[in-house]
């Protein structure tokens, strides 16, 4: 069903934003569908007891359900490594480019 074109812009930065907001109401656009993302159902995690038993006090403590918990510390552990990551990326090309030195540690005795 074709209609007046839509700004959608959710996700981008806010140049690209900005981009797509002037492109869309100056111009005709055609959008495509959206497709679906994949994402995996019926996961299973094991946890130790310990683990467990603390995953159901802070689910019964919060009013929080157990799997919403573990999505949240999954996704804020995978923002965190993805971060340590581009930092230590970008120390290496700093490195690699000669813009900084590397320290070298000697073994003092």
């Amino acid at each position: 069903m074709l209609g007046k074109p839509e700004c959608i812009a959710s996700g981008w930065a806010g140049q690209k934003a900005g981009f797509a907001h002037n492109f869309a109401h100056n111009h005709e656009l055609l959008l495509t569908e959206r497709v679906p993302t994949s994402r995996l159902a019926n996961m299973e995690v094991h946890f130790k007891p310990e683990t467990e038993s603390r995953l159901q006090e802070l689910a019964s403590q919060s009013g929080r359900p157990t799997d919403e918990l573990v999505e949240d510390a999954m996704a804020a552990y995978l923002s965190e490594v993805a971060e340590v990551r581009a930092l230590l990326d970008g120390r290496y090309d700093d490195i690699k480019n000669s813009r900084v030195k590397p320290v070298v540690l000697r073994n003092e005795r």
